[in-house]
């Protein structure tokens, strides 16, 4: 047997520690499994805390999501508290503006830590933001978070790049083709597939084709 003799007693460590019979079996058997459950809940707790996000990203996922939220719901209160006073006191006037005048929508894209203690978190963040009427602008910015009263808050926002997002109106694509790889094609009532490059020449011939001297 692998499991120790106690000299002298006659007693058996680990699960046969108990060798009567009745309780004394069943409470042996109780103990020994309550000490294996107890390892594999130990295991488990130490897996959850291996795989799950670590504290800092957590925190910036959560800070952003409550900002787009409460932006996109029109809670502007709610919005400007993710901000420190000396922030939240720049931003106030212009932001007021846009609530009132203009429908908000953030899509925050994605976050990256670049640096964190326990008292401030710097972090990069890419995010849309479109104002109606007005084109979507995509914005990359590093951001600088404090703790202030044991709640993350924005307090800095460097814009590194912003730009409209480039897209083309279904009216635009429809009219719009690629001719053999040579250049782009005018289609209208009046025009044919004939590349833009070569002159037209109005009336007397079929769509103003006719040959320029």
């Amino acid at each position: 047997m692998l499991i120790p003799q106690a000299s002298g007693t006659g007693l058996r460590s680990g699960c046969s520690a108990v060798s009567a019979v009745g309780v004394g079996q069943l409470l042996a058997a109780f103990v020994c499994f309550s000490g294996l459950v107890g390892i594999h809940s130990a295991d488990g707790a130490e897996r959850l805390r291996m795989v799950g996000p670590p504290p800092a990203e957590e925190a910036v996922r959560d800070l952003m999501e409550s900002v787009a939220s409460t932006c996109n719901r029109r809670l502007f209160t709610e919005f400007m508290s993710h901000f420190t006073p000396r922030r939240a006191a720049s931003i106030r006037s212009r932001m007021e503006t846009r609530f009132i005048q203009t429908d908000i929508v953030m899509e925050v894209q994605n976050a990256i830590v670049l640096s964190h203690t326990d008292e401030r978190i710097v972090f990069g963040v890419r995010y849309a933001w479109s104002e109606t009427p007005g084109p979507k602008r995509l914005f990359a910015s590093k951001v600088t978070a404090v703790k202030v009263a044991a709640s993350w808050k924005i307090d800095r926002e460097q814009v590194q790049s912003q730009r409209e997002e480039a897209h083309v109106t279904a009216t635009a694509a429809a009219h719009r083709f690629d001719f053999g790889g040579g250049g782009v094609v005018a289609l209208n009532p009046n025009d044919d597939f004939l590349p833009r490059d070569i002159p037209r020449r109005p009336g007397g011939c079929a769509n103003g084709r006719c040959a320029v001297r």
